[in-house]
């Protein structure tokens, strides 16, 4: 072969452009990428829940059919319905058991399918191929979608956008050439869809802005995707409403979805200071001002190739971008994996320009190129060490949100799981003096306390629960304040707290023993019977020395019946 030929532009094209070979090259690259994700353990936000706890569901494949009935969580009523995403996690649990290595696998694969489909699609919009093979393949490598591959619950967002790409790819072919096939295809993919998250309510208005700006004179073409749209909506509605309650959702304020949006441009465009759990007060909004400004200028200045392409793009990017507005940890986050699919109009966007289009056609554009995926390729290597662990995981989100009581109290929990307790005590002590009325947190800081011994410490943490309980609800938080009293032996104080959590939870095994313990150290050996036999009744195994204790005669005429 004569070495003028690799020196041909032609030749590099055929090798990288064409056929299937753009697949296999974005393909490779993005493994190349995320392979060592494989190595990594469980984050424990979302993941411990939704495999760890719930595995003796996962396991069992009878379990498929009860997944339509559930939420995420296995609860019905729960909050999240997602039930073919959960169909994956049996899959892994099948393959891979209780070992993360399986899902961080599946993530890949859902990722790299992802990637291969956003050429897809930018072929069908008639981009050009080169370019398309560029922003797909800066696409499989992008740090800021790291969250949404190497964080095992991120399959939500890609798994998403698996299905959304191929209902748009059909829904854009049927426009163009009406076919049952393509019909059929976007159906049943709008309609897994939705099964997976549900944000795909979202495409309907992504499917008709693309029908507005590219067929809106030819209305007959879209009364079979609405009749789709309908129907597929109401059937996920219907069997939602059988396995989710009512859900209370709240927004960001106005001033943080506009942090949000500032700081995801910036993000895309200069992706440094990525964090798994960011947060608006702690968000530096610089990168994304410069973002911005580089885009005003890019199309401003330098113009806009197809403009109904463009407005596509944006109207993609805005629209899947509005889910970013709900929260339901009761504060405002950004989580880099709702970028996910926004990403992909983005990218729509930008092969629009102009000066892009000039830049691609120029003999340095694929060592611009190399240089551009070499950058984000070093970046997410870099960066995606802090999802092998939980600790690694949550030492980014305090590093990066250090005034979220959320990361701090998380990351206190995990150290705790590790016996690290001087540790744990600091993180869990900042996130009380960071949301000091929060009952939950103040508990987490009394039972670190505890499990070290630290009894009237612990007291007064339980205590600072009970008294930011402002419903006076928990029957948890006056047994754990009991219970650091019984420790330091301060019996008549303990009573009452204890005396609540029965009133709170009469069946609760563990607040009949303590009373029935209570009664006998304060001289009252009936009461003390009565529990005893209540605790039993309730599942306590029986002990007939403890009988004896209570009432010094044979256990066996004090048996529980």
């Amino acid at each position: 072969m004569h070495l003028d030929r690799f020196k041909s532009t032609a030749f590099w094209g055929h090798l990288f452009a064409e056929g299937w070979h753009p697949y296999f090259w974005i393909a490779l690259l993005g493994a190349f990428v995320y392979f060592r994700t494989v190595f990594f353990g469980f984050a424990y936000f979302d993941d411990d829940h939704l495999i760890l706890e719930n595995f003796h569901h996962l396991a069992n494949l009878k379990n498929v059919f009860l997944a339509f009935k559930t939420d995420m969580a296995w609860q019905s009523p729960g909050t999240y319905y997602r039930p073919l995403a959960t169909l994956t996690f049996i899959s892994d649990a099948l393959w891979s058991g209780r070992n993360p290595w399986g899902y961080h696998l599946s993530n890949i694969i859902f990722h790299l399918t992802t990637s291969c489909l956003l050429f897809y699609l930018f072929r069908t919009l008639k981009h050009p191929r080169g370019l398309s093979l560029a922003f797909c393949l800066i696409f499989a490598v992008h740090p800021v979608l790291n969250h949404a591959v190497a964080f095992i619950p991120g399959r939500y967002d890609t798994l998403l956008a698996v299905f959304s790409l191929v209902a748009l790819i059909t829904l854009i072919r049927y426009l163009e050439k009406p076919a049952l096939p393509l019909l059929l295809g976007h159906f049943l993919s709008f309609t897994t869809a939705l099964f997976t998250k549900e944000t795909a309510v979202i495409l309907p208005a992504v499917g008709l802005l693309y029908f507005l700006l590219f067929h809106r004179r030819e209305f007959r073409k879209l009364l079979a995707p609405v009749l789709i749209w309908l129907t597929g909506i109401s059937f996920f509605l219907f069997l939602r409403a059988q396995a989710v309650g009512a859900v209370s959702v709240k927004y960001n304020t106005f001033a943080e979805n506009l942090a949000g949006l500032v700081s995801y441009l910036g993000k895309i465009l200069l992706p440094f200071n990525l964090s798994v759990m960011p947060i608006p007060e702690n968000t530096a909004l610089w990168p994304g001002v410069i973002a911005l400004t580089g885009l005003l200028a890019l199309f401003l200045l330098g113009g806009m190739n197809r403009k109904r392409y463009f407005l596509f793009g944006l109207g993609w990017f805005l629209l899947f971008l509005a889910s970013t507005a709900a929260r339901t940890l009761g504060f405002a986050y950004l989580l880099e994996q709702r970028l996910y699919l926004p990403m992909a109009g983005f990218f729509i966007m930008l092969v629009e320009s102009r000066i892009i289009l000039n830049i691609a056609k120029r003999k340095f554009a694929p060592l611009f190129l190399a240089f551009i995926l070499a950058l984000l390729s070093a970046v997410s290597i870099g960066h995606m060490i802090v999802y092998r662990n939980d600790i690694s995981f949550w030492g980014n989100a305090v590093k990066y949100s250090p005034d979220s009581f959320f990361a701090h109290n998380v990351l206190g929990q995990r150290y705790a799981a590790r016996d690290r307790w001087p540790e744990a005590e600091a993180e869990v002590a900042h996130a009380a003096d960071l949301d000091p009325g929060n009952a939950a947190i103040l508990h987490d800081l009394g039972l670190i306390f505890y499990q070290q011994k630290k009894y009237p410490q612990a007291q007064v943490a339980f205590q600072r629960a009970v008294d930011a309980d402002s419903l006076g609800t928990d029957a948890i938080l006056y047994l754990r304040l009991a219970k650091s009293l019984l420790k330091q032996d301060l019996l008549p104080p303990a009573r009452k707290p204890l005396q609540k959590a029965f009133v709170l939870d009469p069946d609760n095994v563990e607040v009949n023993e303590l009373r029935s313990y209570l009664f006998l150290n304060l001289g009252d050996r009936d009461s003390s019977l009565y529990y005893y036999q209540r605790a039993v009744r309730l599942g306590l195994p029986y002990n007939p020395e403890v009988i004896r204790l209570i009432t010094g005669k044979d256990p066996a005429n004090h048996k529980p019946k």
